[in-house]
């Protein structure tokens, strides 16, 4: 607490050593992911209720939406591709510089991305529903990729690992469960 109001920062915590990543020129900084280079991903707070998007790296904390009324970061893969949602409530991915409105699946009209693989395949949810995004793909309700009459429906997808496995979770027989889907092929 300074002066009564609680302070929100960030740190990395390695060999017995927290080092904070510091609020300089911000009001709450909030960690989500680290990848194997030290890249950490997560959401700043520019101002109250003001929401953005940021890497850490060598060079310091960087605002990856300056210009956009919020946004939050969830996930970061192995080659520093960011995953969150915009503020359309969409899922979005990062990458050199840019942004990339991944969309919602048809009915919905929002979506977040929760996960990242190396090879960029993302996963999330959308409309109450897990999905899979790939470049070459694009949106999947990951509903439709397992079998009829499983008597699962699969929610929410948190992460996806180098193989193409997808943690997350679903209703099975209408009982709250964790999941983990080796989904077909996606390419």
């Amino acid at each position: 607490l300074l002066n009564g109001s609680t302070i929100y920062d960030a740190f990395t915590y390695s060999n017995g050593v927290m080092h904070l990543l510091g609020l300089t020129g911000f009001v709450q900084l909030y960690s989500a992911a680290i990848n194997n280079n030290g890249q950490i991903a997560g959401t700043i707070s520019v101002a109250p209720s003001v929401y953005h998007a940021y890497i850490y790296d060598s060079g310091g904390i960087h605002d990856l939406t300056p210009t956009v009324t919020w946004s939050k970061a969830t996930a970061i893969n192995s080659i520093g591709v960011i995953v969150g949602q915009n503020s359309a409530y969409h899922a979005f991915l990062y990458q050199s510089g840019s942004f990339q409105d991944l969309g919602v699946l048809s009915g919905a009209t929002s979506s977040n991305a929760r996960g990242i693989n190396s090879a960029s395949e993302v996963v999330g949810d959308s409309g109450g529903a897990a999905i899979v995004w790939t470049e070459s793909t694009g949106m999947i309700d990951l509903n439709t990729r397992i079998p009829t009459g499983s008597g699962w429906y699969l929610q929410y997808a948190a992460g996806i690992n180098d193989l193409g496995e997808i943690a997350g979770s679903g209703l099975y027989q209408g009982q709250q469960r964790a999941f983990l889907l080796t989904p077909v092929p996606l390419h």
